[in-house]
């Protein structure tokens, strides 16, 4: 049960006797638990900040191991980086497009491709994309992957893509000649099968362009509007049309064949729960798309203003929201918790039933055959998928080759411009990891017969000692040949067995150090995009940062919250931070005096983590705030 607050005492009124022994183990009767908790997630969302600046100026430290323990696919090029050759890559697409549909070449293959430029910078986004400064700068970018998917087709001919996604950045900002001497070249180089998709931002996206898409192929436009609320627009630096214009650019979008999405955000700065509802309300009504999916907002550097506890999808998105947009002819997809990175509204169309089918049909096939196609594009969702992507900032997965993504510099990019890529080569056995991984932390059931004909790995005879030991440590479950992750296994047993399946790093920490100091120095080559490379913090750093010795020799400290508070600047008693005064630093400890005071000073503890109950995670770190009897407290949500 969550706790409520009396505003009139500022007192954690509650019926549950978890509420009541954290309000006692505090020490804090008169602090709000939620009050104290909001504010603990300020100090760690400025550690948080200060730790993506560092890594953005000095190009270290991203948190690897933990997103491919997740299950998460777009990790892995970055677990041993190393330029890739064009020519080298090239070879192993003839390769793999020859094999295509048999073991250890998958049948599908998707295609991305990036356009970089936006109109204007919005403050929320993640994703890598530039402001250009003149007109010509975008016409040599088209003229870059007009040459780009020219060489593919030479080298590989016409390709069948099962799916293709072209995101950015903005495709709708190029120009509509631009935007059709791509298209031209995309032809001569690929056929779309089944879904194809184009983001669009309304604003720039009119009905020359929407008519040149068409023609191309696309069957699916994704518009992304995050708001429709003018305060909210503002504050994140998005310049949105009257939801009149949206109308009509869905209404021509269906009339050419094509189906329709719209992006809404959810917990953006000074949005409220009133105000995205009035979003929803307006666009179900009014913009009428096809589908709707709802992403709660993710904070980033520059505007790290974490969501209320408020806008989460089960306080806003409440059953009678959702049964007010089934009144408006939108089904909710409801499965999945607050965790879920969005939430669908589809119309009752037949094309929602066809891809729900279609996703099932494939489900099954894999599991007896290995030319099963995913026929609704799912960039890294799927380890069982080739990608090509193409462009700066796109992302690859050549199947039991390698991880890869473009880092050349868009300043640079020209006809003329050599492709930069960095990425991880990988092996079979290693699509097995990964695919292992997905499925155990999605908590699913992993055919491992069907694993290894997919894959042409001996799955049983590659993993079968880790399974044992597993199985011993309680954490492993199968039958027949099918194997599952206990769901109540010791965090600690499970967190051992999952990095046993991580790939092992080649050579020692000189070795590693030696990698993170190469991969570090392409950074320093103008025919780089800088902000593209990173290193996983997994590797040794570079000479200088974080945990280095006076002599340059990487020595990462074994004390995790030294670590942690190297990466941050913090440790020195009386140093301010954020909104707090640091009193006491050591241990595994530190604590802050927040202003107005409560009595004890807030403690928290940092340990590297392991998978043990924490009350959030920064990056490779554990962190919780501590009671009076030294036990970390776990979050209020939880309770």
């Amino acid at each position: 049960m969550v706790p409520t607050l009396d505003p009139t005492q500022r007192r954690c009124v509650s019926s549950s006797p978890v509420g009541s022994q954290r309000a006692r183990d505090n020490g804090r009767a008169g602090v709000a638990i939620f009050d104290l908790d909001r504010r603990f997630h300020g100090l760690v969302a400025s550690g948080r900040f200060i730790m993506a600046k560092r890594r953005q100026e000095h190009g270290y430290g991203r948190a690897l191991e933990e997103p491919m323990l997740r299950g998460d696919l777009s990790a892995w090029y970055g677990w041993w980086p190393q330029r890739l050759s064009v020519d080298e890559l090239l070879a192993a697409w003839q390769s793999a497009l020859a094999r295509r549909g048999q073991p250890g070449s998958p049948a599908t293959l998707q295609l991305y491709t990036h356009f970089a430029f936006c109109q204007a910078s919005c403050a929320f986004c993640q994703y890598f994309h530039l402001v250009p400064h003149d007109r010509q700068q975008v016409d040599r970018y088209t003229d870059y992957l007009v040459a780009l998917t020219e060489r593919y087709a030479a080298a590989l001919g016409v390709v069948d893509v099962t799916n293709a996604y072209f995101g950015g950045g903005t495709p709708s900002a190029l120009a509509a000649a631009q935007l059709g001497r791509f298209l031209a070249a995309f032809a001569r180089a690929f056929r779309v099968r089944n879904e194809f998709t184009c983001e669009g931002h309304p604003g720039n996206l009119d009905a020359e362009k929407l008519d040149l898409l068409a023609a191309a192929g696309v069957n699916r436009l994704s518009l992304g509007l995050q708001s429709l609320d003018p305060v909210v627009c503002r504050r994140i630096g998005r310049m949105n049309p009257p939801l009149e214009r949206v109308r009509e650019l869905v209404r021509r979008a269906r009339a050419l064949g094509m189906w329709v999405n719209a992006d809404l955000v959810l917990g953006l700065p000074e949005q409220t729960p009133q105000s995205f509802l009035s979003d929803l309300d307006r666009l179900l009504a009014d913009g009428r798309p096809d589908c709707l999916t709802v992403y709660r907002y993710q904070p980033v550097p520059h505007l790290n203003q974490a969501p209320d506890e408020t806008m989460r999808y089960s306080r806003v998105l409440t059953p009678a929201v959702l049964l007010r947009a089934l009144r408006q002819g939108y089904l909710p997809a409801t499965s999945g918790g607050d965790d879920r990175p969005g939430k669908d509204f589809f119309r009752n169309s037949t094309r929602t039933w066809r891809q729900w089918f279609d996703r099932l049909r494939y489900e099954v096939v894999r599991m007896v055959r290995t030319d099963a196609e995913l026929r609704s594009y799912a960039q890294f969702e799927d380890n069982d998928s080739h990608i090509l992507g193409i462009g700066p900032g796109a992302m690859s997965h050549l199947y039991g080759h390698s991880w890869y993504r473009e880092i050349t510099a868009v300043a640079t990019a020209s006809t003329g411009a050599e492709p930069v890529y960095l990425g991880t080569r990988v092996t079979p056995a290693d699509e097995c990891r990964s695919a292992l991984l997905q499925g155990f932390a999605r908590s699913r059931w992993v055919d491992t017969r069907a694993l290894g004909r997919r894959s042409g790995v001996d799955v049983e005879a590659t993993f079968g000692p880790l399974f044992d030991a597993a199985r011993q440590d309680r954490c492993l479950r199968r039958f027949a040949r099918w194997v599952g992750c206990v769901p109540d296994a010791s965090p600690s047993a499970q967190a051992a067995f999952f990095t046993s399946l991580l790939p092992a790093l080649t050579g020692d920490a000189e070795a590693r150090a030696q990698r993170a100091q190469e991969t570090n120095g392409l950074r320093a080559s103008e025919h780089v995009q800088r902000e593209l490379v990173g290193i996983g913090d997994h590797l040794a750093l570079p000479s200088g940062g974080p945990g280095a010795s006076p002599s340059g020799a990487p020595q990462p400290p074994e004390d995790a919250l030294l670590a942690w508070a190297q990466l941050i600047g913090l440790g020195v008693p009386g140093q301010r931070f954020a909104s707090a005064v640091v009193e006491r630093f050591g241990g595994s400890e530190v604590h802050f005096r927040l202003r107005p005071e409560p009595d004890p000073p807030l403690r928290v503890m940092v340990e590297r983590d392991r998978g043990q109950p924490s009350f959030l995670r920064a990056g490779s770190y554990a962190i919780s705030y501590v009671g009076r009897h030294g036990e970390p407290l776990p979050p209020a949500e939880e309770e």
